[in-house]
């Protein structure tokens, strides 16, 4: 999979360190966001016509797990024109979305992986669209996770547009996906750093070599900001690409997201469907609870390590994490932890 990173609309290798830009610096402890600024959907043309709605889905899985991450609609677009091929950077008021892939408010050092998909929806159409669209945004960022499609004929969307939904989540053809796994503080591989990152699919349009050569990102501002541009200026309108902003800044109304993400995982694994809207609040206090518990896993290794450790340098680095862990931890378990921790975090 194709990625580049940007160092002022310059496209370079991930590989390689870059100044912040502006982007706020990926440190532990502190909050990280990953956002889609731009997709291009490309000038594909298929059998229904020039136009189609289309949809854009995610998925981030965080750490050493071997689990699949919970899926996140990110953004559907009703009668997208193949003909113009404008690529998407808003969501305005006509538009259904979020472009947040993934947010902590504390992050602790662990290995981003993230795919991001663009599918067609040919099969909903018309009202049924709207009737989609209008549903997910009554039930808030909950239905942001494909995990809560099954429920929607409980909160009024009609069972057949649900199946439909459903059918194309489990479609394998796409317009387009990418996927790629970022490292913090690694030397050998793909660095995760704040900035833009432009990806694209293998195969599809120029080689690395040729996107940094020939085009470069389009700065903050202006008419073509987060777009590709060639040297004279002219937008690329070539194979499908997107462009994700990581940055290392607190984001308001984000903090619930991990909840979300760990409710979201916990219906696909444990929930009776049938129960509909009405399990979302138990599951959403359940995946309180797990995410504590991995919190309180990761602080207890930790403090082994703490224990053990005689460099004064490596106690800061690990009293660091802890606090990064310890930030993420529920308020109903916060205050008692808070006090259990008060003589480490001051060690």
């Amino acid at each position: 999979m194709a990625i580049l990173l940007s160092d002022g609309g310059t496209l370079k290798p991930t590989t390689e360190k870059q100044t912040a830009g502006g982007y706020g610096r990926i440190e532990i402890g502190k909050p990280l966001a990953v956002e889609m600024r731009t997709f291009f959907p490309g000038r594909i043309r298929r059998e229904w016509g020039n136009k189609a709605e289309l949809m854009v889905t995610t998925q981030t899985r965080v750490g050493p797990s071997n689990e699949t991450a919970p899926r996140i609609i990110n953004m559907l677009i009703k009668g997208y024109d193949f003909r113009s091929a404008e690529p998407i950077r808003s969501y305005g008021g006509h538009i259904y979305g979020d472009g947040m892939l993934y947010y902590t408010k504390s992050y602790t050092g662990a290995t981003l992986r993230t795919t991001v998909r663009g599918v067609e929806l040919n099969k909903i159409g018309g009202a049924s669209f709207d009737a989609l669209t209008d549903t997910l945004k009554s039930l808030g960022k909950l239905a942001h996770f494909t995990e809560f499609v099954p429920y929607l004929s409980a909160a009024g969307l009609a069972t057949r547009v649900v199946q439909s939904l459903l059918r194309v989540l489990l479609r394998n053809d796409r317009l387009a996906i990418a996927s790629q796994d970022l490292y913090f503080d690694s030397t050998d591989d793909h660095i995760l750093q704040a900035g833009r990152y432009v990806l694209w699919p293998d195969g599809t349009g120029p080689s690395e070599d040729e996107m940094m050569q020939d085009f470069h990102l389009a700065g903050r501002g202006g008419t073509k900001a987060n777009l590709l541009v060639d040297s004279k200026n002219r937008v690329y309108k070539g194979s499908p690409y997107f462009v994700l902003r990581i940055e290392g800044k607190k984001k308001s109304g984000y903090e619930q997201f991990a909840i979300g993400a760990g409710s979201a995982a916990l219906l696909e694994k444990w929930a009776d469907r049938k129960l509909g809207q009405s399990v979302f609040g138990a599951v959403q206090d359940l995946a309180r609870q797990v995410n504590d518990a991995k919190q309180l896993s990761a602080i207890g290794e930790l403090m082994d390590e703490l224990r053990s450790a005689r460099k004064k340098s490596v106690r800061a680095k690990l009293v660091t994490r802890i606090k990064a862990h310890h930030a993420l931890v529920s308020k109903d378990n916060n205050d008692v932890l808070a006090r259990l921790l008060q003589p480490v975090v001051r060690s």
